[in-house]
């Protein structure tokens, strides 16, 4: 499925982009699964100026915003990413439709 210049697999349908963000694409993402994230995992946590967390969703988005990826992430006013190291496996349930934040820095987080 494609929007707009965006192309994405068939696991799950993408919402309308929701506007006012530069650097960042946040829409809703339609789709049911789990996530585990295993123990001893390091992961990063993006948390929007609303408080809310977001899990990794995915790296290597080369070519999303095309040519013009940043060597350092951008994140709009408010919003913040830590690290964490996993002590025991963590399963996650998103929600449907999933909140996504795509970063210009080629990598995505989904609310949780």
């Amino acid at each position: 499925m494609q929007v707009g210049k965006y192309i994405f697999s068939k696991v799950g349908k993408p919402g309308k982009p929701e506007s006012g963000f530069k650097d960042v694409l946040v829409l809703p993402v339609y789709k049911y699964h789990k996530v585990l994230f295993s123990a001893g995992r390091t992961i990063e946590v993006l948390t929007r100026e609303d408080g809310k967390d977001y899990v990794p969703n995915v790296y290597g988005l080369k070519g999303m915003f095309g040519k013009n990826t940043p060597k350092e992430r951008v994140l709009p006013a408010g919003w913040s990413i830590r690290t964490i190291t996993l002590t025991e496996d963590l399963i996650l349930e998103i929600p449907n439709p999933a909140r996504v934040c795509f970063l210009k820095l080629e990598v995505g987080f989904m609310d949780q």
